[in-house]
């Protein structure tokens, strides 16, 4: 686990996680790094639904734009 306010740097190594870095940006993707848990009170939207089914699906709610 990392915190949720975590970003990418441009130090070396890192070269497992790194893989999931999109060039030239230094935030990290919920889809590979969700937030379980943040002081005010997010969670990745697809949490809950993984949690029931095992799943990874866009909330209900997303899914129905």
């Amino acid at each position: 686990m990392v915190p949720a306010e975590a970003q990418f740097s441009d130090r070396p190594g890192g070269y497992i996680v790194r893989r999931y870095q999109r060039c030239g940006e230094t935030t990290m993707d919920e889809s590979f790094f969700p937030i379980l848990w943040s002081k005010d009170g997010h969670r990745t939207p697809w949490l809950e639904t993984y949690c029931r089914s095992g799943r990874r699906e866009a909330p209900m709610e997303a899914a129905a734009e």
